[in-house]
Parts: structure tokens; sequence; C-alpha cells
């Protein structure tokens, strides 16, 4: 069985193929219902309950700047156990394959976008598709934000929860 760290999940989002090294990812789930507090940053498409632990997930698209994602049931949601403020989520269109050390990731051009986001490339058949760093996806003050936002959520959770009878 190879590494997780040689294997990558290739995902779509806003019509273009994305990957993410599988070691950042816990698990991924289908699309729970979010709740959007109206405190939420405009990247956070809401939170979610997985389990007890309430996750923020984070819309992708907006992050990249890239055009908004098409709309379809049952979407997935990868939630990463890294970096910090981990555990967080991230909402995708479809997940294509999860890929072994078979690929191995090459450099990426310097011009490539995604604000400096890109560990290097995967060369597949279909074409090269950017792997992306879950570490430079959030800059320091919106790991902070978003770890201020899931603490605040889950402390109005836990009011609302202790003021049932």
């Amino acid at each position: 069985m190879p590494a997780t760290s040689d294997m990558h999940v290739v995902f779509r989002l806003s019509g273009i193929r994305l990957a993410l090294p599988a070691d950042c990812m816990a698990e991924m789930v289908l699309e729970p219902r979010l709740t959007r507090p109206p405190t939420a940053p405009p990247v956070v498409a809401g939170v979610m309950d997985l389990r007890g632990s309430l996750i923020p997930v984070i819309r992708l698209d907006r992050l990249l700047d890239l055009p908004p994602p098409a709309r379809t049931p049952f979407r997935p949601v990868l939630v990463l156990s890294r970096p910090p403020p981990a555990p967080w989520a991230v909402l995708v269109e479809a997940v294509e394959e999860v890929l072994g050390p078979e690929f191995p990731r090459v450099a990426a051009p310097s011009d490539l976008a995604f604000d400096d986001c890109v560990l290097g490339m995967l060369v597949l058949p279909g074409g090269p598709v950017p792997v992306l760093a879950p570490e430079r996806l959030l800059r320091k003050r919106e790991a902070m934000a978003l770890e201020d936002f899931r603490d605040r959520a889950a402390a109005r959770l836990e009011e609302f929860s202790l003021a049932q009878p």
C-alpha cells in the first residue's frame, strides 16, 4: 500500500480539475445541511455538524477566485485534517479519483494562477492537474478568523443546548 503522502485526490471545481494530497484529508462526506450564521465570512459556505463537531465548510471557488460551481445534489465535502485550524472542509463539485504514486507530482509552471497555492502538477492522460497546498489555502489571518468563527458557533450551539428544557 503506498504512503498517503504519495497519493492525491482529484476533484472538479468550477469545471476545473484540481487535486489535494491525500494525507491532508480526514474523510469525504456528502454535503449535509449547512448552517450559515450571519457573521460568517464570505468564503464560508456554512457550518456542518459532523458527529458532534462543528466543521466550517469553505467555498474553495471564492478562495481561488473561480466562477461559482454548478449547483448539483449530493456535492462532496472534503474534510481536511491539516493545516490549522483543522478540522475544516472544502465544498467541491465532484471527486473523480484517488491516485497513487504512479502519477508523481512535477513542478508547476511559475505563471500558474491560484495565488501561490499550488504545490505542483500531476501529469494525467486528460491533461495536467494542479495540486493545491492545503497550508497555503488559508492565510494566517483567514485561518485565525475561521477558528474564531468556529469557536463562536460552538459557543452559540452550547448556549442553545443549555436553554432547552
